[in-house]
């Protein structure tokens, strides 16, 4: 804990402490909307399997002004397990801004970790005014957002090469068999520069552990499992909020069995997002559009200044949907 003097007041700047949560929620909801609840606050920091990291800033009378918060995520880079923050809910309240409180934040993390967020236009801005903060310059990635209406002539399109996808048999994973996760992350990490793990702990609480639940779905072709993807449905839209497919397997075939998969839920709208250039080339062909897009940036805090090459992102390394 340490005081800063802003034009006269002392500005108290710490590490979170139990009982802060309460003031947190509250400010995030002023400044974020009515869905922050202590309950999801909880599972999106609290119950996180390797943790986070809060810092906030007092005023002098005790009302909270500043807050950051990241998400500590096992990740690989290159081949190595390093940490990863997801460095998002960053709020400084309007009468103290412009006074380098976020800059302190940015000193405050820790050095030699990959360090990611998403950004609106006006993040965007102050993303960009503290990039002297890190010690490798910010790489900063157009994220598409693809979706497809799927119709009913694609339906019947779909009842036509339903000998040529057969082979893929898609069922629910419950959250007490995810083993099979395991299994499948150890082969395909391989395949990736950078991602967040995506293993069984993980899984079990992004997905399974979340107050808005999202079911994990794995993809076999015969005995092995060659992928997963997890849904969340917001009115008419079925949002892809993760998927992670074995390179060999990608094809139109396969785009197609989930969508058929999707249909038996009744909706008619699918959307999600990658930055897998397979499975990118693959929803094109599929008839997926490209509708707009997300900023990702990227930095590393480390003195070695390693630069990321092709992060791995679906909608589940964000709080985007």
């Amino acid at each position: 804990m340490f005081d800063i003097n802003i034009k006269g007041e002392q500005i108290t700047i710490r590490e979170y402490q139990d009982g802060d949560e309460e003031k947190i929620v509250q400010l995030l909801r002023q400044t974020f909307g009515n869905h922050w609840s202590l309950e999801y606050w909880q599972w999106k920091y609290k119950q996180n399997p390797y943790g986070s990291l809060i810092f906030v800033a007092y005023n002098s009378q005790n009302e909270l002004i500043g807050h950051i918060a990241c998400q500590i995520m096992q990740g690989i880079e290159g081949g190595e397990t390093r940490s990863f923050l997801y460095a998002c809910d960053n709020i400084v309240t309007e009468k103290y801004r412009g006074n380098g409180i976020s800059s302190i934040f940015i000193r405050l993390l820790p050095k030699d970790v990959l360090v990611f967020g998403f950004q609106n236009a006006k993040a965007l801005s102050v993303t960009k005014k503290y990039e002297k903060e890190y010690s490798s310059p910010l790489h900063f990635f157009k994220i598409p957002i693809f979706s497809k209406k799927v119709t009913l002539g694609q339906r019947m399109r779909k009842s036509i090469l339903k000998l040529t996808i057969s082979s893929f048999e898609i069922k629910e994973v419950s959250d007490d068999n995810l083993l099979v996760l395991d299994s499948l992350w150890e082969k395909k990490k391989n395949e990736l520069e950078e991602s967040v793990v995506r293993d069984k702990k993980y899984i079990l609480w992004r997905n399974y552990l979340n107050p808005n639940r999202m079911p994990v779905y794995a993809i076999h072709n015969k005995k092995d499992c060659v992928g997963y993807f997890s849904l969340s449905r917001r009115g008419s839209i079925c949002y892809i909020t993760d998927i992670l497919l074995m390179d060999q397997w990608v094809s139109v075939p396969l785009i197609s069995s989930i969508e058929k998969f999707i249909t038996k839920l009744h909706t008619k709208d699918v959307t999600l997002i990658s930055t897998d250039i397979k499975i990118q080339t693959t929803l094109l062909k599929s008839g997926y559009i490209n509708q707009d897009s997300i900023t990702m940036s990227i930095a590393v805090l480390t003195k070695k200044g390693t630069l990321p090459a092709h992060p791995y992102v679906t909608y589940a390394d964000s709080d985007l949907f």
